[in-house]
C-alpha cells in the first residue's frame, strides 16, 4: 500500500517541481487516468491514445470505478494512489485472515500466511550477491509479486474476488447463494483481469467435477450459471469478435517465456547449455531437448517463486502421499494450469504479458508455503523449527531492496508544474483531438532523475491531464489492444501534413518541439496558449 501512497503528489526537487511518480506508475496509472477521463464519453468506448479506434480487448472495470469516483468529486490521483490501495489492503487482509482460519485453525498459520503473502520476494538477490556482493538492485531483476499487487492495481483487486471464491469453495456447498457468489466473483475477476478470470475457471472446474461425482444438488445449475457469467464478462469487457479479427491473442511458443533465466548474463547464465539447446532445436523434438527445457523451467520456477518454490514442493508431496483435499485439487489445477499457460504461450503485442498468468501461481503457492512453515513451527524437533528462520531470512532480502528503492526520492519521473498548467488550459478547450511529439528515448538520455514524462517514456499523460483523445501516443498499449497504428506512425515520423487534417490541437513541452515543417502545411497552426514550459496550437481547418 505504501508503495503507491507518495505517487501523484506535488513535490520539488532542486529546480524540478510538479507531480512525481515512482516505478511504473508513471505509465500505468496515467493510462488508467486517460481511460477513465476519455474512453467512456462515447459508445462504443473509445481508445484514449488513438483517435478513431474503439477500446476493445481490454478489461476496463477498474476504470469505470475510477470514473464513478470522479463523478462524486474524488480526484483520480487521490483515488488511484491512496483511497483504492487503502481499501484494497484492508479488505484483502481481512479475507486472507478469514481464509487462513478455514484452512488451519491455528492462529500462527494466519500470521505466517500474512507474512509470506506481503513480504516474500524472489531469489533474484542471489544474482546480485554473486556478482556485486549486495542485495541492492535485486528487486528490479525479476518481477516482484508483492510490488505487482500495487503497481498492477487491477491484478491486486482481482485477488479479492479470487479469495472470496477460495473461501466459498471451502464451504463445500452448492446451494444457490454460493452459486451466485462464485459466478459474480468470476464476472468481476474477468472485468479486472482476463488472466485472473481464466485462473478462476481453472480453479472451479475441479470443484464442479467433484460435485458431479458426489452427485451434489445444483451442480448443473452451477455450471450453467458460471458459464453464462464468464461469457457475459468476456463479451462485455473484451469484445472477442473484434479482438480476434487479427488472429489469436496467444501464440503457441513452448518454453520461450522461461529461456531468459539461463540466457541473460545478469541471471542464471548458462552459455554452454543455451548453445546446446539451440543446436537441439534445429532437429526434431527429442529427449535431450525436453530435458533441457524441463531444467530451464525448474530454474525459472526456483528463482521467480523464491521460498514459495518449497511450498509447491510441499503441495506435490501432499499429492504423492494422497493427503491432498478436494480444495487442494482445485488449487493444483489452477496453479499448475497457469504455469503451463505461461510456459507454452506468448502474447501477441507484448509477449511478456503472458507472465500475468504466473502471478496467480505465485499467489496460490503462498498458501502452501504457509502450510509448510506451520508444519515446521509445530514440530517438536528444534532443528526442524529452525528451518522456519531460514525461510524467513531467504524470503525478505528482495523486499528490503524494494522498500529502499520505493522510498528513494525523487522517483523516476514527474509532470512539471508548467506542463500541468498547460494541460489544464487544454482541458478547458472545446472537444477535439490532440497531438504531441512521439516519445524519443534519445531525448532523455542525458537527463538526471526525475525526468519529465515526455522524456521518460511513451505514456498517455497528455490525454490523462487534458481530457482530450490523442492522435497517437502510448504505442505499447496500441500493440497490446491490437490497434493497427503503423500507417499513422509513418505519417507522423515523416511529418506528413495529412495528419493535421485529423487533429484539432498540438501540444508540446518547449524542450521537445514539433518539426518546423508542420508550420508550412495547408492546415495552419494558430498559437493558442503558452508558458515557459509548454505551448499549445490550434489547427485551422
Amino acid at each position: 500500500m505504501v508503495l503507491s501512497f507518495f505517487n501523484g503528489s506535488y513535490y520539488c526537487f532542486q529546480d524540478k517541481c510538479g507531480l512525481f511518480f515512482w516505478r511504473s506508475h508513471g505509465h500505468d496509472a496515467l493510462w488508467h487516468m486517460a481511460v477513465a477521463s476519455i474512453s467512456f464519453t462515447k459508445f462504443p468506448f473509445i481508445m484514449p491514445t488513438f483517435s478513431g479506434a474503439e477500446l476493445i480487448g481490454y478489461n476496463y472495470l477498474l476504470d469505470i470505478l475510477l470514473l464513478l469516483l470522479q463523478r462524486i468529486n474524488i480526484s483520480f490521483l487521490f483515488a488511484y494512489f491512496k483511497l483504492i490501495p487503502t481499501v484494497w489492503f484492508i479488505i484483502f487482509t481481512f479475507l486472507l485472515m478469514k481464509l487462513a482460519r478455514k484452512i488451519e485453525s491455528k492462529k500462527v498459520f494466519v500470521s505466517l500466511l500474512l507474512f509470506f503473502m506481503y513480504f516474500t520476494g524472489s531469489f533474484s538477490y542471489f544474482f546480485t550477491l554473486s556478482k556485486d556482493r549486495t542485495i541492492w538492485g535485486s528487486s528490479g531483476l525479476l518481477f516482484y509479486f508483492n510490488e505487482t499487487m500495487i503497481l498492477n492495481l487491477q491484478f491486486g483487486l482481482s485477488l479479492i474476488p479470487l479469495t472470496v471464491i477460495l473461501i466459498t469453495i471451502l464451504k463445500k456447498s452448492y446451494d444457490r447463494k454460493n452459486i451466485f457468489i462464485i459466478s459474480l466473483m468470476t464476472f468481476i475477476i474477468f472485468g479486472l483481469k482476463f488472466y485472473g478470470g481464466v485462473v478462476a475457471l481453472l480453479l472451479l472446474i475441479p470443484y464442479l467435477i467433484i460435485g458431479a461425482i458426489n452427485k451434489k444438488k445444483n451442480v448443473v445449475i452451477f455450471g450453467i450459471t458460471l458459464l453464462l457469467s464468464s461469457l457475459l464478462a468476456i463479451f462485455l469487457f473484451y469484445n472477442p469478435v473484434n479482438s480476434l479479427k487479427n488472429n489469436s491473442i496467444f501464440i503457441f511458443s513452448p518454453f520461450t517465456s522461461v529461456h531468459h533465466i539461463t540466457e541473460n548474463p545478469n541471471l542464471f547464465f548458462m552459455k554452454k547449455l543455451t548453445n546446446y539447446r539451440y543446436a537441439q532445436m534445429t532437429r526434431m523434438i527429442n529427449i535431450k531437448l525436453l530435458l533441457i527445457e524441463g531444467f530451464n523451467l525448474i530454474i525459472f520456477l526456483f528463482f521467480y517463486l523464491g521460498v514459495r518454490f518449497f511450498g509447491v514442493i510441499y503441495l506435490i508431496v501432499k499429492l504423492i502421499k494422497k493427503k491432498a483435499t478436494n480444495f487442494d485439487m482445485s488449487i493444483v489445477v489452477a496453479l499448475f494450469g497457469s504455469i503451463a499457460i505461461t510456459t507454452l504461450f506468448i502474447q501477441k503485442g507484448e509477449w511478456t504479458n503472458i507472465y500475468q498468468f504466473f502471478y496467480y501461481s505465485v499467489f496460490l503457492s503462498t498458501f502452501y508455503l504457509a502450510e509448510l512453515a506451520n508444519k515446521l513451527i509445530l514440530s517438536k524437533k528444534l532443528i526442524i523449527k529452525s528451518l522456519l528462520i531460514v525461510f524467513v531470512l531467504l524470503a525478505i532480502p528482495t523486499t528490503i531492496d524494494l522498500f529502499r528503492t520505493s522510498f528513494q526520492f525523487p522517483g523516476l519521473t514527474y509532470l512539471p508544474q508548467g506542463e500541468l498548467e498547460a494541460l489544464l488550459v487544454l482541458k478547458k478547450q472545446q472537444p477535439g483531438i490532440v497531438f504531441s511529439p512521439l516519445y524519443n528515448k534519445d531525448v532523455g538520455q542525458n537527463m538526471t532523475l526525475p525526468k519529465p514524462l515526455y522524456a521518460w517514456g511513451d505514456t498517455a499523460y497528455v490525454s490523462a491531464f487534458s481530457g482530450k483523445q490523442h492522435y497517437l501516443s502510448d504505442i505499447w498499449m496500441e500493440q497490446i489492444t491490437g490497434v493497427n497504428y503503423q500507417v499513422r506512425l509513418d505519417l507522423v515520423n515523416k511529418n506528413n501534413c495529412r495528419f493535421l487534417q485529423d487533429i484539432d490541437y498540438i501540444y508540446y513541452n518547449n524542450d521537445f518541439k514539433i518539426a518546423r515543417s508542420l508550420f508550412d502545411c495547408p492546415n495552419k497552426l494558430q498559437f493558442l496558449w503558452g508558458n515557459r514550459t509548454s505551448t499549445i496550437y490550434r489547427v485551422i481547418k
